[in-house]
């Protein structure tokens, strides 16, 4: 019996138009305030639509020179819109715009590669 080997995706995070080029992880993800919709007699009876939003989270790596965590950091201390797209090898995309959640973090200690990470809270979209 022949064994059938398989092609997988990969994810390419773009912030501001600009590949993040130290990446070395990115999720998707979406978060809803909507309200479960539990009464008496029916128990769990539905939901409550509420707003929903797409998170994007990036971790990376970052360089001794001007690094794309620079960049993010500049955007967040200015609150500033930033376009927002996800490319996959197979063609698929996201695309949206939001804006830097509190919360980027440098992480550095001895005998470790300093890495960055953040979110990206965003206006919902499909993968497409």
């Amino acid at each position: 019996e022949e064994s059938t080997v398989e092609l997988y995706d990969q994810l390419y995070p773009y912030f501001g138009a600009a590949l993040a080029p130290d990446a070395t992880e990115v999720s998707i993800g979406y978060e809803s305030d909507q309200q479960e919709v539990v009464t008496l007699v029916r128990g769990f009876a539905g939901i409550s639509p509420g707003p929903v939003k797409l998170v994007i989270s990036c971790n990376g790596a970052v360089p001794t020179t001007d690094s794309f965590a620079q960049k993010i950091t500049k955007a967040f201390l200015n609150s500033a819109e930033l376009p927002v797209r996800v490319m996959s090898a197979s063609g698929k995309k996201i695309e949206t715009t939001g804006f830097i959640r509190s919360g980027a973090t440098i992480d550095a200690g001895v005998g470790k590669t300093t890495t960055f990470s953040f979110e990206v809270v965003c206006a919902p979209a499909e993968i497409q």
